[in-house]
């Protein structure tokens, strides 16, 4: 999938979108708030890369609640509230 946006900017999804720069980073961004609380999970493949504490500084530059930008283009981004269970999958 990455390779197919190097010549699109951006992907849209229903919930979040995905950016991508073309210094090789990519960031995805939830359209809309998804929790009052701030206790998430951002996953790549199924892995936790970030949460609100802590994020692998290795593919991660930054994250909040609402974004996540990699240091290089991911497939399967999830985002998963851990307040109402809300799970988001980016394009």
């Amino acid at each position: 999938v990455c390779m197919s946006f190097l010549y699109l900017h951006k992907a849209e999804g229903s919930e979040c979108s995905a950016t991508f720069h073309p210094g090789g980073t990519t960031k995805f961004h939830l359209h809309e708030r998804v929790s009052s609380c701030n206790v998430y999970n951002w996953c790549a493949d199924n892995t936790v890369v970030a949460n609100e504490e802590n994020l692998n500084h290795t593919i991660v530059l930054s994250r909040d609640a609402h974004s996540i930008t990699f240091t290089t283009c991911y497939d399967n981004v999830t985002y998963k509230s851990a307040c109402n269970g809300k799970i988001i999958n980016c394009p």
